[in-house]
This record gives structure tokens, sequence and C-alpha cells, in this order.
């Protein structure tokens, strides 16, 4: 399966922040749910090429962690954070730039 990264724009941003939605368990993604995190991703922050990039992932949703690992990030820690209301397991997985393409 190919993949194809691309640079987080503005508008990819008020996309995600607005049009993303999910249900039941995954429904803690929505961005809306958490206003700070929603204002943050909806602001005109200037997004930077990175050296490595880092993702974290609901312990629970398996699917996504498969995808990351299929995708070539590494397995790096298991953090705690409260987040929406409950306080939930991540994995946070971490690939580097240069391994991007």
């Amino acid at each position: 399966m190919l993949f194809e990264f691309q640079k987080l724009t503005q508008n990819h941003a008020i996309k995600i922040a607005n049009e993303w939605k999910y249900d039941g368990v995954y429904s803690f993604y929505n961005m809306i749910k958490d206003i700070e995190d929603y204002e943050e991703l909806r602001s005109q922050n200037e997004y930077y090429e990175a050296q490595a990039y880092i993702l974290n992932a609901a312990l629970f949703n398996q699917r996504a962690i498969l995808l990351y690992r299929a995708c070539g990030f590494l397995d790096e820690a298991v953090i705690t954070r409260k987040l929406n209301g409950g306080t939930y397991e991540f994995l946070t997985l971490k690939k580097e730039s240069s391994r991007i393409l």
C-alpha cells in the first residue's frame, strides 16, 4: 500500500477541526470536545518542517496503531493523559522525517 504525506495547510486544519467526527469510544477524537485543541488547530499557526513525526494513539485504538506501524512509525512509550473529562492511555509512536518518503 502506498501512502502520500502532505504538509498540513490551514485549509486542511479547518476541515479536520470542523468535519472529522467519530462515534462511540472514538468520539473523544472529535475536536469540538476540547475547545483548546479545536482553537489551536483552527488558528493561523505556521506549520514547520519536522525532523521527526510523533503521534499519540489511544491504546484501545488498535486499528490506528496498526496503521501507524504499517506506515513505519515505531513504538516509543505508553503515557497517560487526562482528556475530555476522562483518563486514557496512549501509545506514542515516532518516525524520523528521513523515513517519510
